[in-house]
């Protein structure tokens, strides 16, 4: 876990929300600022804590990436997943005895998109391996078979019902890159939250001026007063040479090579993580008898690139050419992959 510097005020402001959670007031809180900011550091961070302090309590984190935009309840199957598990005297991952009659009785659409329900669902009903296949099909099938209402209820009524027994915290990071049903699936949560134990942090990155779908369920349901926001400002200089001190400790770096980096980086902590990856790897950034040395002077520091996008093509230059085939090709299948000419997998 990265060590957490200069956010004291948002950890404070945290605990309000957990505080508030924890006396039966459910709640969505966004977490919104630059990228690389440092919003998930500060959220597991965060997190951390909670299941120190408070074991008893659900906490999960489910992951948005680009590549899942077109997967249905992508960062809802992560949560249920793990929420609905347990390991069997083998050790093998199995459905809870506790959820599992609920949720073939109650949830049986959503059960289909979960997959530790996937060989209990099949058994059920009695399919072969062929027709199983269907109950994992793409969402357009899933809205064909069961109207959108139903699995947005299914989903919310297995969340709540779940955390009549478990308080729980969800936290959904980079939310921007959710598929539009989970984003539809959040709003309809939102509007239920209030008074059951739930509580869901939802990072994003704002990258632009322009508002996008999740800025605006975020004001839909602040309008409601039944969210929070938390914006994430820019570190100070100060905090980024704290941060340089902490993860390159002990160091001899000079004052104003820091001061260098901070301002190169804008005051973020993930594009300053890549100029030192960067000089490292030029043999800028050395260890030795004990301790970090930058070589670099400032002057060479003003040379280095000036974006993450430089930076990841640099970095691409200097793999090997049979690294650079792979990395290549690989991105050629994944743009395929999604376009729309090839039939969905």
């Amino acid at each position: 876990m990265s060590e957490l510097i200069g956010r004291e005020k948002e950890i404070v402001q945290l605990d309000i929300y957990l505080q508030k959670f924890l006396s039966g007031a459910g709640r969505i809180v966004f977490i919104t600022g630059p990228q690389g900011v440092g919003k998930t550091v500060l959220v597991e961070n965060f997190l951390d804590s909670v299941r120190k302090t408070y074991p008893n309590l659900f906490v999960a984190k489910a992951e948005c990436h680009s590549s899942e935009t077109d997967t249905a309840f992508s960062p809802f199957n992560q949560v249920l997943n793990l929420l609905l598990s347990t390991k069997d005297s083998k050790g093998r991952i199995v459905v809870s005895n506790k959820f599992k009659k609920f949720m073939l009785e109650y949830s049986p659409d959503i059960a289909k998109l979960i997959p530790v329900f996937g060989t209990i669902v099949s058994s059920m009903v009695k399919v072969s391996m062929g027709v199983k296949k269907i109950l994992f099909e793409k969402e357009d099938d899933i809205r064909e078979e069961s109207d959108e209402n139903r699995i947005l209820e299914q989903y919310t009524g297995t969340l709540f019902k779940v955390a009549e027994q478990t308080p729980i915290i969800l936290f959904f990071d980079n939310f921007e890159f959710a598929d539009d049903s989970s984003a539809k699936l959040l709003s309809y949560i939102g509007r239920r939250v209030e008074g059951h134990r739930v509580l869901i942090l939802v990072s994003y990155d704002k990258i632009s001026d322009k508002e996008h779908r999740i800025s605006k369920i975020e004001k839909e349901l602040q309008s409601t007063k039944i969210s929070d926001s938390l914006d994430i400002s820019r570190l100070s200089k100060d905090d980024v040479m704290k941060i340089i001190d902490s993860r390159y400790s002990p160091n001899d770096f000079s004052r104003e090579s820091k001061e260098t980096l901070a301002e190169f980086s804008n005051n973020n902590p993930l594009v300053v993580d890549l100029y030192l990856s960067n000089l490292r790897d030029s043999g800028k950034v050395v260890f030795s008898e004990g301790k970090w040395h930058l070589i670099a002077t400032v002057s060479e520091m003003r040379e280095m690139p000036r974006s993450i996008h430089e930076l990841c093509e640099k970095r691409f230059e200097q793999l090997s050419e049979k690294l650079k085939e792979i990395l290549t090709l690989a991105s050629v299948v994944i743009c395929a992959l999604k376009s729309s000419s090839f039939p969905r997998l």
